[in-house]
C-alpha cells in the first residue's frame, strides 16, 4: 500500500509538472497569439464577411451575396490590375531570385572586404520603403532626373520611366529588384554555408566543372532555401502597393495598377469597403492556390538531404 501511494504521489508531481510547463508555454506564446488573432485572423475574417455586403461604414450594410464578386469580374480595370500584378510578381522574383543567389555565391568566396559588401547589398532592405522609392522617383525624372542625366551625357535619348505606360511598370521592377535583392542573398549565404564540402573536393577530383558542381551539388542543397525565398517574394510582391503608390500613383493610366492599389481605390477613394474586400478575398484565394501548387511541385526539385 505504501508503495502505490509513493507511486501515486509521483505520478500526481509529474503530471502536476507538466501542467506547470503547459501553462508556462501558453504564458510564453500569449502575446503572438493574441497578435495572430487580432491583426491576422481577425481582419481576414471581417475581410471575408465584408466582401458579402456592400457598405461605406456610415450609411450600414446591405447584404449583396457574390453580387460584389460579379461586379467585380465584370470590372476591365480589375483585370488590367490583375495582369499588371502579374507581371510584376515575375518581373521581381525571377530576377531577385537569380540575382540573389549569383551575387551570394559571389560573396561567399574568400575575399576582401567581404563583410562591407553583405552590409552594402542588405542596406535597401532594411532603408523605409517610402524613402528609396522618393529617392529613385526624383532620380527617374524625365528632365533633371540622374538616369536620363547619364543616358544625356552618352548621347541616348532621355526616357519617360515613370511618365509612359511602357517603361512605368519596367521602371518599379527595378527599383523593386534592387530593394529586395539584399534579402534572398543572405538567405542563401546561410545555405551555402552547408553545403558539403566533401562533395563539392570530390566531385572536382572527377573532373566536374564549375556548372556541374552547381547543377548537381550545390543548388539542391541550396533547393530548400530558394523554396522558401520564393514563396516569401511571390507572396510579398502579389501585395505590392507603397512603390506604386510613391512612385506612379498607378499611372500613367491604369499602367501600374495592381490589386492591393485597385482595393485601396475601391475602399478609401470610393468608399465602397465591401467592393474593396472582394478583391482581397480574391487575392487571397490566388495566392493561397499559388502556394499549394508549389508545395506540391517542390517534390520535384527541392532535396532536404544527401543519400
Amino acid at each position: 500500500m505504501q508503495y502505490r501511494a509513493r507511486e501515486s504521489v509521483r505520478g500526481l508531481s509529474r503530471l502536476s509538472h507538466r501542467r506547470q510547463e503547459a501553462v508556462w508555454a501558453y504564458v510564453m506564446l500569449a502575446p503572438t497569439i493574441i497578435g495572430l488573432v487580432l491583426f491576422i485572423l481577425g481582419p481576414f475574417l471581417a475581410s471575408l464577411a465584408l466582401a458579402f455586403v456592400s457598405t461605406n461604414f456610415i450609411t450600414g450594410y446591405k447584404w449583396v451575396g457574390l453580387g460584389n464578386f460579379a461586379e467585380l469580374f465584370g470590372n476591365e480595370t480589375f483585370w488590367t490590375s490583375m495582369w499588371n500584378t502579374a507581371e510584376y510578381v515575375i518581373g521581381h522574383v525571377v530576377p531577385t531570385v537569380a540575382l540573389g543567389l549569383g551575387l551570394a555565391l559571389a560573396l561567399n568566396q574568400r575575399i576582401r572586404g567581404l563583410s562591407f559588401f553583405r552590409t552594402l547589398f542588405f542596406l535597401p532592405v532594411v532603408t523605409p520603403t517610402v524613402s528609396s522609392a522618393l529617392v529613385w522617383a526624383w532620380a527617374y525624372q524625365t528632365e533633371f532626373g540622374v538616369f536620363n542625366f547619364i543616358l544625356r551625357s552618352i548621347g541616348l535619348t532621355p526616357v519617360p520611366w515613370l511618365t509612359s505606360s511602357a517603361w512605368a511598370m519596367p521602371s518599379v521592377i527595378t527599383w523593386s529588384v534592387w530593394a529586395a535583392v539584399g534579402y534572398p542573398i543572405i538567405l542563401f549565404l546561410a545555405a551555402l554555408q552547408g553545403v558539403p564540402r566533401e562533395l563539392i573536393e570530390a566531385a572536382k577530383l572527377d573532373g566536374a566543372g564549375s556548372w556541374q558542381t552547381f547543377r548537381h551539388i550545390t543548388f539542391p542543397a541550396v533547393s530548400p532555401a530558394t523554396f522558401l525565398i520564393v514563396i516569401l517574394l511571390i507572396i510579398g510582391a502579389a501585395q505590392v502597393f507603397t512603390q506604386v503608390y510613391v512612385m506612379t500613383h498607378g499611372g500613367p493610366g491604369y499602367s501600374t495598377y495592381t490589386m492591393v492599389f485597385i482595393l485601396y481605390v475601391f475602399g478609401w477613394n470610393n468608399f465602397r469597403f465591401g467592393y474593396a474586400s472582394a478583391v482581397a478575398v480574391v487575392l487571397f484565394a490566388i495566392l493561397a492556390v499559388l502556394t499549394f501548387v508549389q508545395f506540391r511541385l517542390q517534390r520535384r526539385w527541392v532535396h532536404y538531404e544527401y543519400d
